[in-house]
């Protein structure tokens, strides 16, 4: 508790006795809580913690979070991230962000030890990240496009990232596109990354349109079922503007589904002429979504990007409602942040 209270007053009790601490370490890692604050004793206890032997790997993923919250402070720890880096790759970001400031030559020797642990995806995107240079990331994201559905969706996410550098992977991405008719969550996921991918190397929407309007007709019908693909499919979309005009009937339709809706009209807002969309049509699907506590967040989403004037007098008083009731309007989550996220989106609508 006194990790999530008082951080700056926790961090030196912690330090003293980390290994026997498993519960305040895991509250000070935490990925969805705020950073916690920089601590010389507990950098200290994270390093020789790290060096110990049989390190389980949630131990080490909250140890390797607190280094790369602290970036440039915990440069004494790199040692210790090179050493733990060839059974936990996630230390690469660590490195990455610990070495982003250290000088030259120790920005070159993190280069070095990522470049020679290069093989995995994770580590090549740390290495560019770190030093610019792609060569080592097209490598990595090549040899990933031949082997499984979520490695293909990594690999598409990085060479998305690379644009037009990456154009010389465009033949391998079209070739990684599913036509099972009934496929798997993994392989609907890989689809909306690369029509993503295709979109950002070349710019010609075509191709990604119709990837991602074969994904939206392969979930019809058990959207429950991928319910979170589908969102995401939608919000690949939106990336496309009014290139994805075509998909504008297949997202309307998705505006009666409350967990859809607020992804679908934000995906509308985007592609859908500015004179043409009907802003109170979304708000009200958005307000629905609300109201059901289907999808929270995205409804707060975009209603914030609606704006107070595309609301009519009696849904901006249900927006009222919503932000001043008794009962959170979170009700599902990480059990340690879901009062913030409830605090959070409050203000949202208050402010609407």
């Amino acid at each position: 508790m006194l990790v999530r209270v008082a951080p700056r007053q926790a961090a030196p009790l912690l330090a003293r006795d980390l290994d026997r601490r498993p519960r305040a370490l895991d509250a000070a890692g935490d990925f969805h809580a705020p950073a916690f604050p920089f601590d010389p004793a507990l950098l200290a206890a994270v390093r020789e913690r790290l060096a110990a032997d049989g390190l389980g790997n949630n131990e080490t993923a909250d140890l390797v979070h607190l280094l790369r919250q602290w970036g440039p402070q915990a440069a004494a720890a790199l040692p210790e991230l090179y050493t733990v880096l060839p059974r936990f790759q996630y230390a690469a970001t660590a490195i990455t962000a610990v070495a982003a400031a250290a000088p030259q030559a120790e920005r070159e020797q993190a280069g070095a030890v990522l470049r020679a642990a290069a093989g995995a995806l994770m580590v090549a995107r740390a290495h560019h990240d770190l030093t610019g240079e792609t060569d080592v990331l097209l490598d990595a994201v090549a040899k990933a496009l031949a082997a499984g559905p979520r490695e293909v969706a990594e690999a598409a996410q990085a060479a998305a990232a690379l644009g037009a550098t990456a154009a010389g992977l465009l033949p391998a991405l079209r070739a990684a596109v599913s036509e099972d008719a009934e496929p798997t969550t993994p392989q609907l996921d890989r689809d909306i990354a690369i029509a993503t991918a295709l979109w950002q190397i070349d710019g010609d929407a075509g191709e990604a349109v119709t990837i991602l309007a074969s994904v939206l007709d392969r979930t019809t019908g058990n959207q429950l079922w991928y319910r979170w693909t589908v969102v995401r499919a939608i919000r690949a979309a939106a990336l496309l503007g009014a290139s994805a005009r075509l998909l504008i009937p297949r997202l309307e339709q998705l505006l009666a589904d409350p967990e859809k809706a607020p992804a679908a009209a934000l995906a509308l807002l985007a592609i859908t002429d500015p004179g043409v969309v009907d802003l109170g049509r979304l708000a009200e699907a958005a307000l629905r979504s609300a109201e059901s506590g289907a999808d929270i967040s995205g409804a707060c989403e975009t209603l914030q990007a609606l704006g107070a004037t595309a609301l009519s007098t009696p849904q901006r008083l249900r927006v009222a409602e919503l932000a001043d009731k008794d009962q959170r309007i979170v009700g599902s989550g990480v059990a340690n942040s879901i009062i913030r996220e409830d605090e959070r989106l409050r203000a949202i609508l208050t402010a609407i």
